[in-house]
């Protein structure tokens, strides 16, 4: 296959363009469940030491309690459907390996602007890339018990 370098620059492009915005929306999310996770975490010990010691609030504060720990097993099966935070990785993994195909095409437009060998080569490590990244999350989903 002869690969056109001007399609194949413009195709690193927008693969950049999603994968960074890929893990920048999984970065946050993870950090998201991390947060909320520990915060309803922190509250539930709050509430059950505030209803040991008001005990005329207790049974709301044993209510809140529970609802605040359910609320915790609500984010982490979320996460555990998602799981925002390898996804964050993988994305990350795969936005790494598109830049340095950037780097290596714009040094071989430079340096060999008529290499068609080094061309292709660079195509299919770009096939390559794409093909790792899904084969990552059918690995991951297919792991998913839940």
């Amino acid at each position: 296959m002869e690969a056109d370098k001007v399609l194949l620059e413009e195709q690193i492009e927008a693969t950049l363009v999603n994968y960074e915005a890929q893990r920048k929306e999984n970065r946050r999310r993870s950090a998201n469940v991390a947060v909320v996770n520990a915060s309803m975490a922190a509250v539930t010990t709050v509430l059950i030491g505030l209803s040991n010691s008001w005990q005329s609030a207790s049974r709301i504060l044993s209510s809140l309690a529970i609802a605040t720990s359910a609320l915790v097993m609500v984010v982490s099966g979320w996460d555990r459907i998602y799981n925002h935070k390898r996804l964050w990785m993988i994305y990350t993994d795969a936005w790494v390996q598109m830049k340095e195909l950037k780097f290596d095409l714009a040094h071989l437009t430079k340096t060999a602007p008529g290499d068609e060998d080094a061309i292709n080569h660079i195509y299919t490590r770009f096939k390559t890339v794409m093909k790792g990244l899904n084969e990552q999350w059918m690995s991951m989903k297919s792991e998913d018990k839940g």
